[in-house]
């Protein structure tokens, strides 16, 4: 599985789409191709799309495409949920998915993620995301969801 981030509305919310490309078929499908935002169905004409986030798997490889539910570092606001039904998102679903999956946020908000959780606590996993982060403007695709777990609890998110 190839994945290839997009820059969608660089410096305006920082949005990503994704080309996902089957290595063996080459068949190819987009993520969030146009105008990324607080709901499932960005494009239109697409009923059949129930979810908010989209789990893949090629092999060994391993990838959950999170939109605006889990950021790097933190997790979306609920524009049009509840709060239970963010934290069964967060909490069931995206918790239970393996560590090693790696995770594809619909926005770059890592660096903004880490200040507010340094301000939180001083713990090395979030000082070394605050690190990776003023050091790389681009952390999509760097993290999993093991990571995540980890990173989160360390700043009192569990």
């Amino acid at each position: 599985m190839f994945i290839q981030p997009i820059p969608m509305w660089w410096g305006s919310n920082d949005n990503w789409a994704y080309l996902v490309v089957d290595d063996e078929s080459r068949d190819a499908l987009i993520i969030d191709p146009a105008n990324p935002g607080d709901h499932w169905d960005h494009a239109g004409g697409n009923e059949e799309i129930d979810s908010i986030c989209f789990f893949f798997q090629d092999g060994d490889q391993k990838a959950v495409f999170t939109g605006d539910t889990l950021f790097t570092g933190g997790c979306g606001r609920f524009f049009e949920g509840t709060a239970e039904e963010m934290h069964v998102a967060l909490n069931k679903h995206l918790a239970s998915l393996p560590d090693d999956t790696v995770v594809f946020p619909g926005h770059e908000y890592t660096r903004s993620n880490a200040k507010f959780a340094i301000s939180v606590s001083q713990s090395e996993p979030v000082q070394q995301l605050l690190s990776f982060s003023e050091a790389n403007p681009v952390t999509v695709g760097k993290y999993t969801i093991g990571h995540e777990k980890v990173a989160q609890k360390s700043y009192g998110v569990d």
